[in-house]
This record gives structure tokens, sequence and C-alpha cells, in this order.
């Protein structure tokens, strides 16, 4: 159990971390300056944004809406058996075509049981980011308002993938 939230942390870290990298990217060279700054590794500012993270990090994966959208998640990709283009988990329409030509290379029991999974994940995950938007919110300002944010990211998930594998 432990070794799969690490997995499951790092993972996160990852994604995050390359979003962090597009986010910063879209800032031109003349905006820089305006909507993005590097900080140190060993400021204050550095410091408290790598703590605040780590603090909604743990708050996020400990609330029961977050486990939840992990279950689910976790049992509705071991019945589709097979990895999928990212789209089709947000995109129903597309979901729905997709699952009506290949429920046979599936281990849904039906198009209609594929559909009704494929909604209750995406309820889920919907709730999930409901009940822990000050996370969301603040990994958007962070990626948005620090140039190095996918460092601070990476470090403070990788820290607690690690202290919860080793605690």
């Amino acid at each position: 159990m432990k070794k799969t939230f690490m997995i499951m942390l790092m993972a996160l870290g990852g994604t995050i971390a390359a979003n962090a990298q597009h986010c910063s990217a879209k800032c031109t060279a003349a905006q820089n300056s305006q909507c993005s700054k590097t900080l140190a590794k060993n400021s204050e500012e550095y410091k408290i944004r790598y703590e605040r993270l780590k603090e909604l990090e743990l708050k996020r994966a400990d609330s029961p809406s977050y486990n939840k959208s992990v279950s689910l998640s976790r049992a509705f990709d071991k019945k589709l058996a097979q990895k999928i283009d990212k789209s089709l988990y947000s995109n129903e329409t597309a979901f729905n075509q997709w699952i009506e030509k290949n429920i046979h290379a599936t281990n849904f029991g039906s198009v209609a049981d594929a559909k009704e999974q494929w909604q209750k994940v995406n309820k889920a995950y919907n709730n999930a980011v409901a009940e822990n938007k000050d996370y969301y919110d603040y990994m958007t300002e962070l990626t948005l308002s620090v140039e190095n944010a996918s460092e601070i990211i990476k470090g403070a998930t990788t820290t607690i993938a690690y202290e919860n594998v080793y605690k």
C-alpha cells in the first residue's frame, strides 16, 4: 500500500511538474518578469511555498473524495485492460464512441456498464476537485507565478512519497 501511494504521488508530481513547465512556457520573454519569477531554493518564499504545497497535498490525499476517485479510477482502468488516449477520460462523447467500437477488448460486461463506470469516475473526480479546491487553486497560482514551480512540486511530492513509505 505504501509503495502504491509513493508511486501515485510521484506520478502525480511528474504530471503536475510537466504542467508547471507548460504553464511557465506560456509566458513570453516580455511578460516573464510580470507573470513569474524564479525562487532560490534557500529563499524564505520557496520554503513557504514548498511547505504550503506539502500541507495541501497531504490534505488532498487524505480526503474521502480523492480516495474514492482513485479507487474508482483504478477499478475502471483494470476493466479497460489497456491504455487509452488520455482525452477519452475527459470527453464523454469520444469515450462512448471508442467503447462502442472496442468493448470486446475490455473486461466490461457491456457498453452500458462501461459508460456508467465512466460517469462514476468522472463524477468522483469532479467531487474530489471541488472538495480540494484550495489545492488546485494553489497549484494554478504556483505554476503561473513561479518559474521553477516544477522543482517545488517535484520536491514536495517526492518528500511526501518518501515519508509515507518509510514511516
